[in-house]
């Protein structure tokens, strides 16, 4: 099975019993536009036959996604995998939004993908004179 999700622990503590939980480490990881249509199909299918009324929300939000694929080069697909990781997380988080909001994830977009945010991916191309200038900023600051 395909997964974003690291092999994570949790320890619990019951009096003296402690236990101790892992998720499963998965088989493979989403990291190409490839691995990531063959994880959502799998996940529309479950998701479409428990809950068949959501099949339009579905097809919304595997459209908005595939929308950044198809519009950004391969090189940064990346980001659309993290923003991808970000929104579901997100939704899972809260009881209020659900994953065809887009306007509720503007602020993630934003942290994704125009490099505007606070990610460690630079908004700047390197060795641009814009590049050069903010270093400037920064070192005389």
């Amino acid at each position: 099975m395909y997964s974003t999700v690291m092999d994570n622990q949790a320890i619990e503590n019951t009096g003296d019993l402690e236990l101790q939980f892992r998720t499963a480490k998965p088989a493979k990881a989403v990291k190409t536009h490839r691995d990531w249509v063959i994880a959502w199909r799998t996940v529309y299918k479950a998701m479409h036959s428990i809950f068949p009324h959501h099949e339009g929300k579905l097809d919304k939000y595997n459209n908005y996604i595939t929308s950044y694929f198809a519009s950004i080069h391969l090189s940064i697909h990346a980001k659309v995998l993290n923003l991808d990781k970000a929104m579901k997380k997100y939704v899972g988080l809260v009881n209020n939004v659900t994953l065809n909001e887009f306007s509720k994830f503007c602020y993630l977009k934003t942290h994704h993908l125009k490099g505007h945010g606070t990610s460690k991916s630079s908004a700047l191309p390197k060795g641009s004179e814009a590049e050069g200038w903010f270093r400037f900023k920064l070192e005389k600051n």
